[in-house]
C-alpha cells in the first residue's frame, strides 16, 4: 500500500526526495489508522481494504473533488474509523468527498452532510443532525414484557404519540417537536409498567430515511 501510494505521489520527485515522502506517508498511514496495511499487497487486501486504499489515493490526488459509488460497501466499525479520518484529512486539504451509499452507519458516522435521494425527487440538508432531526420522529425505545399495555396508556394519553413494537421494545414517535420525556416517566410510574431499559433516541439515519422515503416514493 504505501509503495502503490509512492507510486502515484512520487514519480516526478527527485531521489533524494524519496526518503522523506515516504515517512511523510507512513506516519499519514498512521494517523489515520492504516499501519496495519502499510507494508500490504493490494492485491491481498479484502474488497473493503481495496476500496480504503483507492479512496485514500484519490484524496491524495490533485483532485479537489472526488465522487465515489460506495452503494454495494458494508463497512465494519473499524473502516468506519478509517473512512471518517479519511474524509477528515480530506476536509483540511480543502478537498471534497461525495459518496453515493445505502450504508446507514457510514452516512451517520462519517458524513457530514447529505443529499437524501428518494424516487419522486431529494432534499439537501446542512447537516446530518438536521436531516435525523426532521425525519426520526422516535422519541426513545422502551424494552418491557408489557409492551402492548404500555401503547395502549401512551397513546391514550397523548394522541401526539404513536407507538411500534418490535419483539419487547416499544418505539414510541411523534410529530411534535420538543415533547417533554418527563410525560412519559411519569404515565410508566403513575401506571406501574415494570420497565427493563429507557433509551432516548439522539437521531438515526435508517429511521429518518425511511421516513424521508414515504414523502419522495412512489405511491403504488
Amino acid at each position: 500500500t504505501l509503495e502503490m501510494i509512492m507510486l502515484t505521489k512520487s514519480n516526478r520527485k527527485k531521489t533524494m526526495e524519496i526518503v522523506r515522502i515516504q515517512k511523510e506517508y507512513l506516519d499519514l498511514l498512521i494517523v489515520l489508522g492504516l499501519e496495519s496495511i502499510a507494508l500490504e499487497k493490494i492485491s491481498k487486501l479484502e474488497k473493503n481494504g481495496k476500496i480504503i486504499v483507492a479512496i485514500l489515493l484519490g484524496v491524495l490526488s490533485e483532485s479537489q473533488k472526488i465522487v465515489l459509488n460506495l452503494v454495494d460497501y458494508k463497512f465494519e466499525m473499524n473502516e468506519l474509523i478509517v473512512l471518517k479520518n479519511i474524509f477528515i484529512y480530506a476536509s483540511k486539504q480543502n478537498k471534497t468527498v461525495i459518496i453515493a451509499t445505502a450504508e446507514y452507519k457510514l452516512v451517520e458516522f462519517a458524513c457530514r452532510k447529505i443529499y437524501a435521494l428518494g424516487e419522486i425527487g431529494g432534499k439537501y440538508f446542512e447537516t446530518c443532525d438536521k436531516f435525523m432531526e426532521e425525519y426520526d420522529k422516535t422519541l426513545c425505545f422502551i424494552k418491557t414484557f408489557q409492551q402492548f399495555r404500555l401503547k395502549r396508556i401512551l397513546e391514550h394519553l397523548y394522541f401526539q404519540l404513536n407507538c411500534e413494537i418490535k419483539g419487547d421494545v416499544v418505539y414510541v414517535q411523534t410529530n411534535k417537536k420538543n415533547f417533554d420525556m418527563q410525560k412519559i416517566y411519569d404515565a410508566i410510574s403513575v401506571k406501574n409498567i415494570d420497565v427493563e431499559v429507557i433509551k432516548i433516541n439522539k437521531g438515526r439515519v435508517k429511521e429518518a430515511y425511511k421516513e424521508f422515503k414515504k414523502y419522495h416514493d412512489l405511491q403504488l
